[in-house]
């Protein structure tokens, strides 16, 4: 997943705490052209840390669009590929947790969660797939920030299990059509992401055998600082 500097890289949620952490450490390994999409416009903290990666010689866009909205990621996908050059990489890691048991369940919470993983991956796949040798390159990479809860499930986590296990298909089927494809089943993070203030959450997913870790961690481990959750499956 290392980024290059003819290309545009993409990233979903990409304004919130672990987006940040992604498109730093794409910086880092060589991008120059990278795009953080939410729901919402940046927050200081969000400007901050494009100004850090501005500094390192990226050119980064913040752009507000809804990816569960198959017009919204279609016109994105069209003004990107006017102002920048060639996409490259897809990261998709938007989301929203959404505590729920089986029998607690309804339409609403289940749709609100389904909604930023389930729909904006497959709007990413299908119009890109349709693109793809016509308009724009085959993608290097295209990676679905999934998590253990699609494979642990513990208590409370049923929608946000249902939406992972998406994941984990969508990148089967791509591979399958010859498309590139890795769903990364994250455990939990301390610092960014679904856990952080909800203790409920955290203490059950411990409970279910994920370890926690950091996001970033610049003091050991590889010189990106990433680091994968521990979390057996």
């Amino acid at each position: 997943m290392d980024g290059g500097a003819d290309g545009s890289y993409l990233i979903t949620g990409g304004l919130g705490g672990l987006g940040l952490s992604v498109g730093r450490w794409m910086v880092e390994r060589g991008a120059r052209h990278v795009v953080l999409v939410g729901r919402s416009g940046p927050t200081e903290q969000a400007r901050a840390a494009m100004r850090e990666m501005e500094g390192q010689g990226a050119q980064v866009l913040a752009v507000q669009a809804d990816v569960s909205r198959r017009a919204s990621v279609a016109g994105l996908l069209s003004e990107l590929g006017q102002r920048l050059p060639a996409l490259r990489g897809v990261v998709h890691a938007a989301g929203v947790a959404v505590d729920s048991t089986v029998e607690e369940e309804t339409e609403e919470r289940l749709l609100r969660a389904l909604a930023p993983k389930v729909q904006g991956a497959w709007n990413l796949h299908s119009l890109l797939s349709a693109r793809a040798g016509e308009e724009s390159p085959p993608l290097d990479f295209f990676v679905l920030y999934s998590s253990a809860m699609s494979v642990l499930g513990p208590p409370g986590s049923v929608n946000y299990a249902a939406a992972d296990a998406f994941l984990d298909a969508l990148a089967h089927h791509r591979r399958a059509q010859g498309l590139a494809a890795t769903s990364i089943g994250w455990g939990l993070f301390s610092d960014v992401g679904a856990a952080v203030g909800r203790r409920g959450f955290r203490r059950r997913a411990s409970a279910g055998g994920c370890s926690r870790t950091w996001a970033r961690r610049r003091e050991r481990g590889p010189p990106s600082g990433w680091r994968a959750a521990a979390c057996p499956a």
